[in-house]
């Protein structure tokens, strides 16, 4: 069901005045098996766009990660749509922790694809979200003309995997202050890159909620950390839809990312000669797409 308390994504008091915000906002109903669910969506740039790029988060996060990549894609005359996933952000909770497979999220993300009129369909997917588009973009006439991965590939390091579980199991959901909030984020995603003042206030705002004692609480159902534990979809192994995959695709990836290390990035290219890469130098597990050379480089590929 539904959380007490939440609403579609949007900006928010506290707001950092100079950064970006989405042009639009929309819903999508989406079902499962449990029944329909909505997806919140940012949406960005003209809705009669050509062009339109659809930008997935990762595990624990939410659609306005993307805001400042999304600003830069609107102004080159991109439409942008960065939905959140079921369970995060403005997207309703469900109310069965086996409601939370990787399944269930690429059904939610083809419907997602199927409200798009642009002739042209780009997906940039960081972490959880490129594994989403790594499937879709494989699959018989998918309407995926090119495909960026943000440290990601078809084959998730164990080591990777389960770093990711001790972080997550061991994350605050509740903080007495937006202040609190974004020192545990600062702690948490050291590895992410530099990010200004400006940019670790907006991750922090925007992945969080207030609660009604005056606190905040994180913008996402405790269950989606639960069905992480328990169904291992990272550790799939995606070799066979990454082979089948023929559009232009480019990889960023941290050089010092356990998601990615060299004999991955290697064995990618081998089986998908068209893959470019991008390494972003003293950056771990996720390059957060804010920076100007991260930005560039998407924008020069697409």
């Amino acid at each position: 069901m539904d959380a007490p308390a939440k609403e579609i994504s949007t900006d928010k008091p506290g707001d950092v005045g100079d950064a970006p915000r989405p042009s639009r906002f929309g819903v999508l109903r989406c079902l499962s098996m449990s029944g329909f669910h909505r997806i919140a969506y940012a949406d960005w740039g003209p809705e009669d766009a050509a062009e339109t790029v659809v930008c997935a988060h990762g595990l624990t996060r939410q659609g306005r990660d993307f805001d400042y990549l999304a600003n830069s894609l609107a102004n080159a005359g991109y439409r942008v749509v960065c939905p959140d996933l079921v369970g995060r952000g403005g997207s309703g909770w469900m109310p069965r922790v086996l409601d939370y497979v990787f399944p269930q999220y690429c059904a939610d993300m083809t419907a997602f694809l199927g409200t798009l009129r642009s002739a042209t369909i780009h997906w940039v997917g960081t972490s959880l979200g490129g594994l989403i588009g790594i499937v879709l973009a494989s699959m018989p006439d998918s309407p995926i003309a090119t495909l960026v991965v943000n440290d990601i590939g078809p084959a998730v390091p164990t080591c990777a995997a389960a770093r990711i579980g001790v972080r997550v199991n061991n994350s605050p959901m509740a903080f007495a202050s937006l202040e609190q909030a974004e020192q545990h984020n600062r702690r948490a995603f050291a590895a992410s890159g530099d990010l200004s003042d400006a940019q670790w206030r907006h991750f922090t705002l925007h992945g969080v909620r207030e609660d009604r004692q005056g606190g905040y609480v994180a913008h996402l159902d405790p269950k989606v950390i639960t069905a992480y534990n328990s169904l291992f979809y990272y550790q799939m192994t995606l070799w066979n839809y990454w082979d089948r995959l023929r559009i232009p695709i480019l990889t960023i990836h941290g050089e010092e990312s356990d998601f990615m290390p060299a004999h991955l990035v290697a064995a990618m290219k081998r089986r998908a000669p068209q893959l470019r890469t991008f390494p972003v130098a003293g950056v771990g597990h996720m390059p957060m797409l804010m920076s100007n050379e991260e930005i560039a480089a998407v924008r020069a590929f697409l």
